[in-house]
């Protein structure tokens, strides 16, 4: 199988390209399988642009968003490992006067049109269920502020944050390519405080979370 993990950052994986002493875009071997880490940059343009070109360039079996979060769920504390099922753009849309009004409330979106699901783009692939499967929303913007984040709370009612997520279900949907989110959380989505972040172990665990995923397929 030839599988392709997505990240944003290098550093959010840097202990597997340390472990098995590769590169960005070089293919090495886990299980039998051919695996590559395909870099995007941060957040939706970078990554569609990157995962598109890829899955057109190659035959990919398998593409696994991997990276940190941020945790909306006391139940997803900062070190937990979360397998994100469903995904939504939080903001595309407008600011009609304070209110935000995505595509699909102004009727500029069908929000049952193929890929979307009432609005929510849903990965029915069971690749591997070892970890807890949550709601996950993609932002431009990683919210940082007690206001920003209530208005998003009771729009979404998230689990987890990221700023690639639903860029590539969008694309894997469209090119019908099976495909999973993994996530580590780093930090608590609240009030921006990076004391209370740990991206080093959430990196480590991701890691592990990512070897133990393909030595299962």
């Amino acid at each position: 199988m030839r599988i392709i993990i997505v990240v944003a950052a290098k550093s959010e994986l840097l202990p597997l390209f340390e472990s098995f002493s590769t590169g960005e875009n070089e293919w090495f071997t886990i299980n039998n399988h051919e695996v590559k880490i395909v870099v995007t940059g941060v957040g939706q343009v970078c990554t569609t642009y990157r995962l598109t070109k890829e899955l057109t360039e190659n035959k990919i079996d398998l593409v696994i968003n991997a990276g940190i979060a941020g945790s909306y769920h006391p139940g997803f504390p900062v070190g937990a490992v979360v397998n994100v099922v469903s995904e939504q753009f939080s903001d595309l849309g407008i600011d009609d006067n304070g209110a935000f009004r995505s595509l699909f409330q102004l009727g500029l979106a069908d929000p049952d049109e193929f890929p979307f699901e009432g609005g929510v783009l849903v990965n029915n692939n069971v690749i591997y269920n070892g970890f807890p499967g949550v709601k996950g929303i993609t932002s431009e913007q990683a919210h940082g502020s007690s206001e920003s984040i209530e208005r998003i709370k009771k729009r979404y009612y998230p689990d987890v944050e990221t700023m690639e997520g639903a860029a590539v279900f969008l694309v894997c949907l469209h090119e019908k390519v099976r495909f999973m989110e993994i996530r580590s959380i780093s930090n608590r989505v609240e009030p921006r405080d990076l004391k209370k972040w740990d991206i080093p172990r959430a990196v480590k665990n991701l890691a592990g979370a990512i070897i133990k995923v393909i030595n299962s397929i």
